[in-house]
């Protein structure tokens, strides 16, 4: 059973609706196959199937009512490229009407009306390139593509629905940068904090320990102990964690993994990987880079449990060039057929 952050994520029964890429239109249960077979042949399914494409989905094969972000498609990308700058551009739209609205003020107080209008001007026009200017300031983060259904486009070519425009899309070796956090980074603290809580749980059932106390006088004497009660002493958060030492806790989190992998080291194997573990976690103990040697300290135990998984390239499969070439195929078929799209 998995215990850690990343043991959860990549354990067999985590579902794909708990990855944020996915939703489903209908509720009806996925082992049903005449509900799949009759959504299959229901008459606007290739319609459902093709505006899925156009706008970055692809058709779940086996639950065909759910659709998955397809975050290698131009479109979906165009989406996240959109939704990166939005808190920026929102953010300094917000900076300028409120400098514009103070400014405004200011000159009410003082009775000059005429300089308003330029104020309100000056604003507007600022306000007007506060998104070529995050554009500019984030051009690492995206490129240009040809797509359909363009949500920002640029220069376009053919008819409606076969219309194609160049629009910005985010880079998709930017992706995981952007939206994805690393989950192991903050397992240890997480570890912590759940020990923590076992020992408050426990603190509150057994407030008072059994404990062996030695009443001999002598050393001469033989060994007497009596069994007396003793208050367990209740330690804050901090208190507890001075207890350990980092390198505790790194030992008990590499035990963790290998424990909910079902990895089991020989002996000398183990030690050599958890001295590996220890030199990484000291290589800068002495200098800001210290929290850097934890970081590397994580990734090596990460990498010894590590199950074989499949690498981008085969998960998302095609690029976004050859994803756009059959949306193109799929709207000229339909087109051909006399389907309409608005």
């Amino acid at each position: 059973m998995p215990f850690t952050k990343s043991g959860i994520i990549n354990a067999f029964y985590m579902a794909p609706m708990s990855t944020g890429l996915c939703l489903e239109i209908d509720d009806k249960p996925y082992d049903e196959d005449v509900n799949k077979h009759a959504f299959l042949k229901d008459p606007n399914f290739n319609v459902y199937r093709i505006l899925a494409r156009r706008f970055g989905f692809m058709v779940d094969r086996n639950v065909p009512w759910r659709l998955v972000a397809d975050v290698q498609s131009f479109k979906m990308r165009e989406y996240m490229r959109l939704a990166y700058e939005r808190d920026s551009i929102s953010e300094r739209q917000t900076t300028i009407k409120e400098k514009a609205a103070k400014d405004i003020k200011e000159l009410l107080d003082e009775s000059w009306d005429n300089d308003v209008e330029g104020i309100k001007i000056q604003a507007a026009e600022d306000l007007q390139q506060v998104g070529a200017m995050v554009g500019i300031e984030t051009h690492e983060f995206w490129e240009y593509a040809y797509m359909y259904a363009a949500k920002d486009p640029q220069t376009c070519s053919g008819t409606v629905p076969l219309e194609r425009c160049s629009s910005r899309v985010l880079r998709f070796d930017k992706f995981f940068e952007v939206y994805y956090n690393v989950p192991y980074l903050d397992e240890v603290a997480d570890i912590k904090k759940t020990f923590y809580e076992f020992f408050l749980s426990y603190y509150i059932q057994n407030p008072t320990v059994k404990k062996k106390i030695l009443c001999s006088d002598s050393e001469t004497t033989h060994a007497k102990f009596v069994v007396k009660e003793v208050d367990l002493e209740l330690a804050n958060e901090n208190q507890y964690n001075n207890l350990y030492s980092d390198y505790y806790w790194l030992k008990i989190y590499f035990d963790i993994k290998l424990a909910e992998n079902n990895i089991k080291l020989k002996p000398d194997m183990y030690n050599k990987h958890l001295k590996r573990v220890m030199d990484l976690s000291t290589l800068n103990i002495d200098n800001e880079k210290a929290n850097n040697d934890t970081f590397l300290a994580l990734s090596y135990i990460n990498k010894i449990v590590r199950k074989k998984m499949k690498g981008l390239e085969q998960i998302y499969g095609d690029e976004g060039s050859k994803k756009e070439q059959l949306v193109g195929q799929m709207l000229l078929g339909a087109t051909q057929e006399g389907t309409i799209f608005y």
